[in-house]
């Protein structure tokens, strides 16, 4: 082969070489590009499932999401709660929007929406971000409070706010039907006080003016006798009022008391009448249909409280000054295992719109200050909590009916309680026993003795630790007549302590109360199966219950 042509291969091969290095280097440079692309398309499909989880979390939010733009911040988009919240039809509705727009003129500080809006603006671009309390008004014209966080973001180079907003109707609902409750304790409390104080007293006035009006017959020889008897029967009938209020009070202030018991509902029915009385007696007649009726499992004073509501709505539904004209009937029935209740009035009654509302909390159409519309919301969930129903029929200028449901008391094997069989009463003379009576209240201590003397041996001390000191010398007591709530020593106390000792007698101990139970006394009480004995108490009460102790003592 001549040289020329050697010079020629050797060229070829050169550039072949150079192709081949060329074509080698393109090949990764299209490699390299096709991993940019497709780097590009991960990152567009990365991008794109963010967006779209931010949109589902964005959307789905139960709080309202907005975003605000400057200069004038108006909103620019939201999440459906938001339109939801605010009543806002659509986007375009929306982006004419601002926050001074959904708010009121005044916030609860007294200054302007917009003063305030400027201000908190101010503050989350500053600050990057800032939460604060704020009253919204729906586009309906609904004021709401809320609580609102405002954070700064920045999109595409533009800083921009975007607004959570929390609204807390429910919540302060809740804490105002919590608070509510606390109120209603509160004045449990203060109830049972004032029943304690109004207790004492009257029941050593109630027992005197009781044998008074029972001797003055008696009497062979009195000037104007009738005109005493009158007055003696007149006084009685005052003090067994008052002693029906205290008696009420009583129950009134055990709402609290979260214990189910075996309840008589007449008994828990006529306790809020007599609380209610002043209310009713202006508007309307109070008519009672009552059937005999089993009893109840139930709280007391949660029934008196749910039956206190209902007859201050009916008398409320009632126009005042007419009440020869108008009726409140409280009528009572069975149907197999339930007991009802309805109470009736002839009242305004409640229009069909506000019909479906009269449970939601804070609804009244009372006037201002007549009511919190909170009354059927509890009285429905007082219920509840025994297994209960409350229903609201009314007919617009006709009246309104409420009718309660309760479930009856049953025995283990299933079958209704009934009350315990009358004891038989005995052919033989009453036993004379020994009563010990530990109270406090001097005029207490007086008229038991009264009472008792005449067909028992009574020994009367004045407080608990006398009582103890008394007892470790001479335990030979029938009886002990024992106050509840005493200084130093208290009633369950001294109990307790007699347990210990003697506990054959301290079976036979009786606690007498005016009512005012602390949590403690109220739950030795229910562990305990000694009897009970409410100031004030009438003669015969009184004495029964001493004699039927003293002869189970025989």
């Amino acid at each position: 082969m001549s040289e020329s042509v050697e010079s020629e291969v050797d060229a070829l091969q050169r550039e072949l070489a150079a192709a081949r290095g060329e074509n080698a280097a393109l090949t990764q440079s299209l490699a390299e590009h096709r991993r940019l692309v497709e780097g590009a398309r991960d990152a567009h499909a990365a991008l794109a499932a963010s967006e779209e989880r931010f949109r589902i979390l964005f959307d789905r939010s139960p709080d309202a999401l907005m975003t605000l733009e400057p200069p004038e911040w108006k909103f620019t988009s939201a999440n459906p709660a938001m339109l939801a919240m605010f009543g806002i039809r659509d986007d375009a509705e929306l982006r004419t929007l601002d926050a001074e727009r959904v708010s009121p003129e005044l916030q609860p500080d007294g200054r302007t929406s917009a003063e305030n809006a400027r201000e908190v603006i101010a503050l989350a671009m500053r600050n990057g971000a800032h939460a604060f309390e704020w009253t919204h008004r729906r586009l309906s014209g609904e004021d709401f409070p809320a609580t609102v966080v405002l954070v700064r973001v920045e999109f595409h180079g533009v800083r921009l706010l975007q607004a959570i907003v929390h609204d807390e109707t429910d919540e302060r609902r809740v804490q105002a039907s919590l608070a509510q409750r606390d109120r209603l304790a509160s004045m449990g409390m203060l109830a049972a006080g004032v029943a304690h104080e109004i207790n004492n007293p009257l029941a050593y006035v109630l027992a005197s003016v009781e044998a008074l009006a029972e001797a003055l017959p008696t009497l062979p020889c009195v000037a104007d006798k009738d005109d005493l008897l009158e007055a003696a029967a007149s006084a009685l009938e005052g003090t067994r009022r008052i002693a029906g209020i205290a008696r009420g009070l009583s129950t009134f202030a055990r709402v609290e008391r979260m214990e189910c018991t075996k309840v008589d509902l007449h008994q828990a029915i006529e306790s809020a009448a007599t609380i209610a009385h002043n209310e009713i007696k202006y508007r309307a007649t109070l008519v009672r249909d009552y059937a005999e009726l089993p009893l109840l499992w139930a709280s007391e004073g949660k029934l008196s409280q749910v039956f206190l509501n209902l007859l201050i709505n009916a008398a409320h539904a009632t126009p005042e000054g007419d009440a020869a004209a108008h009726r409140i009937t409280v009528r009572t029935w069975v149907v197999g295992d339930d007991v009802f209740a309805a109470i009736s009035d002839t009242g305004a009654g409640i229009a069909p719109e506000h019909l479906e509302r009269v449970f939601e909390p804070f609804f009244t159409t009372k006037k201002a200050g007549r009511g919190s519309g909170l009354g059927l919301a509890i009285c429905r969930t007082l219920l509840a909590e025994v297994g209960g129903e409350l229903r609201v029929e009314s007919e617009l200028g006709r009246g309104t009916r409420v009718v309660v449901r309760l479930p009856v008391v049953r025995t283990d094997a299933g079958t209704q309680a009934a009350a315990p069989a009358a004891k038989p009463p005995s052919i033989l003379p009453p036993a004379r026993g020994r009563v010990l009576v530990v109270d406090d209240e001097e005029h207490i201590r007086s008229v038991m003795q009264r009472m008792l003397r005449r067909a028992h041996d009574v020994v009367t001390v004045a407080s608990g630790r006398e009582a103890q000191a008394l007892l470790e010398q001479d335990a030979a007591f029938d009886v002990v007549l024992c106050d509840l709530m005493m200084p130093e020593l208290s009633g369950p106390e001294l109990h307790a302590w007699l347990a210990a000792r003697h506990p054959a007698l301290a079976r036979r101990v009786v606690f007498v109360s005016g009512g005012a139970f602390t949590p403690e006394a109220s739950e030795y009480l229910e562990s305990v199966e000694n009897r009970q004995l409410g100031k004030p108490f009438e003669v015969r009460e009184l004495q029964s219950l001493v004699a039927e102790m003293v002869e189970r003592a025989g």
